[in-house]
């Protein structure tokens, strides 16, 4: 009597060779890539720039809740120039005496556009 196990044929190893060519053709391939990547980063900032148009577009209308229930306060996206992120000194967390000139001037641009909740 013959068993299921018995009658499964061990897998064959790909040869030496046939890996080094596979891995070669993966790194010609990823250095393409890469390369075309790199040529349009520009490209790539317009595309997630436009993403996340479409998305504040789609939900500025909605009241954002949590999953319970509860509302969440809204999000306010600041976009700093790389310049003026430079004369800052290039910080890692954004100074907050900064932050709040940015906020100031919104307010004072467009007044009822910006809505604080008490910390």
């Amino acid at each position: 009597m013959m068993t299921t196990l018995s009658r499964l044929k061990p897998k064959r190893r790909p040869s030496l060779k046939g890996l080094i060519i596979q891995g070669i053709v993966n790194f010609i391939v990823a250095i393409i890539v890469i390369t075309a990547l790199h040529q349009t980063v520009d490209g790539f900032e317009g595309i997630k720039n436009t993403v996340l148009d479409w998305l504040m577009y789609f939900y500025s209308d909605s009241e954002p809740v949590t999953q319970t229930g509860r509302k969440r306060q809204r999000m306010a996206l600041f976009e700093i120039d790389d310049k003026t992120y430079r004369a800052w000194g290039s910080p890692v967390i954004l100074p907050r005496d900064k932050l709040k000139s940015l906020i100031e001037k919104l307010i004072k641009a467009v007044p009822m556009s910006l809505r604080l909740a008490p910390v």
